[in-house]
């Protein structure tokens, strides 16, 4: 029964990772003060104590990578969600 419980629970988790939405702020996430969050700065932008593992950096690649709309790199001011003025669905995300 446990392992029942244990595996309803990964595949909740692992649905939850999948619909990720992206939420790349200017505000926030730009460390450096130059108007646009970089890749960098956006993982780095996450708690302290956050293991940067390969699924981790996959994962946050997928949600910079929608929020990055015209492609560039970069998340400027006019990309940005802000924190409060709505969601961009990440798009390339697995559902497991």
């Amino acid at each position: 029964m446990k392992k029942a419980l244990l595996i309803v629970a990964a595949g909740t988790l692992a649905f939850g990772a999948s619909a990720a939405y992206a939420d790349v702020s200017t505000e926030t996430q730009d460390l450096n003060g130059d108007g646009v969050v970089t890749f960098e700065e956006f993982v780095d932008s996450h708690a302290a104590g956050i293991a940067r593992t390969q699924a981790f950096l996959d994962r946050h690649r997928g949600i910079f990578d929608a929020a990055d709309t015209n492609g560039d790199g970069v998340v400027d001011q006019s990309e940005s969600q802000g924190g409060a003025t709505g969601k961009v669905k990440a798009k390339n995300t697995k559902k497991s």
